[in-house]
This record gives C-alpha cells, structure tokens and sequence, in this order.
C-alpha cells in the first residue's frame, strides 16, 4: 500500500514531460512526410538524455514519508543504427539520487556502526532516521541494444517515429553521504562503490527532418553488490534506479551517398 501511494506522485512529473514532448513538435512536422527514406535509416548517431531520477533500496526511497524528492540525471551517448529495428550504442551518465527513510524505519536511530536501535546508545554517535537523508552521486558506463518495434512492420518501418526496447549492462559509480534533512549539513561520507548493472529502457522517438531526434524515456537499472544508501539491510529486495526525461539527438548518417 505504502509503495502504490508514493508512486502516484510520479504521474503529474510524467504528463508535464509528455507535455513539453508535444509543444517541441512544430506544426508543420506532418507536413514534413511521415516517412524516412532507406538511405536515412542506417548510420553513426549521438546525443544527450537528461532526467530525473529516483531510488529504491529497501530501508529508503526517493519517494520519502514527507515528499517525493527528485534528482537529477545527464546522458552522453553515441552509436550506429544497423537497420530499421537494430541499433547499438554507448552510454555516460552522471547525475544524483536523493533518498529517505521509509515509514517502517521512522523512530528508529542509526548507530554509527552501522545498525539500527530503537534508541540512542550511551556513547556512540548516530542520528534519527527521521532526520537522515542519503544523497547518493552517480555515474553510469555502459552499452545499450535498442530494438525499434515499429521496425518489425513493413507499414511502419521507414517511420519518422521509433519506438525502442533496449536492454542495458553498465558499470555503475555510487558515492554517498549522509545529509541532515532539514538543515543540509553533510553527516557522513562513503567512498565510491562500484556495482555491476543491469535493466532496460522504453523510449519514444521522433525525427524531426532528416537529422534532429527529440523523445521521451524511462528506464530502470538494478545494481548488484552494497545498497546505495549505504544503510543497513534486512533484506536485498530493491537496490534500483528509476530515471525519467527527454532525448535530444543527430543523426549523422554513414556519410556521403553514392
């Protein structure tokens, strides 16, 4: 229940971007055609995503008992379009995730040994998860398969629009410290972690003439190894990212046509 109710406050962020998606479309995008021709299709692309992520671990959230606490992230990726439905590419990201406590943990404190007690210890420092937040920074290297369905079918194939399914494996960088939540003094610094991860991204394209690419995407990366927040676990169900934003690309093609 606690985790259907928090998720509900990602649909407004979600229409506002599928929002300002429409009003980049200019007007006379239809009459630009609705087709590429075969020469366009294939070629060597790149681009910038930025969005807003949010993080899931199973002691915190970015959807906190208080608010939704948004992040930010930006991409750097280039690669090459074999064919209508193939195309491989490669990714740099960097960006923050903010999370908080989940309701099961409030009132509990944090030891600074790393465990969790229903009250402060004579002669250990800690603090109240109530008040605790943990800012992870991320950075993410990898390689990305996108699969353009529409691809698949002859009357959509040369489309200006794409709609990709894409498989993800990066490297994935978490550096995290401990923030007091309502005054933003940093509590406790981790060193960078690096974890091995794993997801999957939908996104929605269109091109815009021959070579400017705008879209929308969302994707999901799970992370192997410590949790993020760097808080203690009972469990290892959720150590996710979930990030959401536009795509700005050009297409550079193969080069000159014979």
């Amino acid at each position: 229940m606690y985790a259907v109710t928090k998720r509900k406050t990602i649909f407004p962020a979600l229409a506002g971007l599928l929002l300002l998606f429409a009003t980049l479309l200019p007007p006379t995008a239809a009459a630009q055609g609705r087709t590429l021709d075969a020469e366009d299709v294939e070629g060597w692309y790149g681009g910038v995503l930025g969005g807003f992520p949010f993080g899931f671990s199973n002691t915190s959230t970015s959807f906190g008992a208080d608010q939704t606490r948004f992040g930010w992230t930006a991409v750097l990726y280039g690669g090459y379009r074999f064919n209508p439905v193939l195309s491989l590419e490669a990714q740099a990201m960097w960006g923050k995730v903010h999370m908080t406590a989940l309701d099961d943990y409030r009132g509990l404190w944090l030891g600074d040994d790393g465990r969790p007690y229903e009250a402060p210890q004579s002669g250990m420092d800690g603090w109240a998860y109530d008040h605790l937040q943990s800012d992870a920074a991320l950075q993410r290297y990898g390689l990305q398969l996108n699969v353009n369905v529409l691809g698949f079918f002859p009357r959509t194939r040369y489309s200006r629009w794409s709609l990709e399914l894409s498989p993800l494996l990066a490297a994935v960088g978490a550096r995290t410290h401990y923030r007091d939540r309502e005054g933003g003094e940093t509590l406790k610094t981790f060193g960078r972690r690096w974890h091995l991860g794993a997801g999957g991204n939908l996104q929605v394209n269109y091109r815009i003439g021959r070579r400017f690419i705008v879209g929308i995407y969302t994707n999901a990366v799970c992370l192997t190894g410590k949790k993020m927040d760097e808080m203690p676990h009972l469990s290892d169900r959720a150590n996710i990212v979930w990030d959401t934003g536009l795509n700005l690309g050009w297409f550079f093609g193969k080069g000159k046509h014979k």
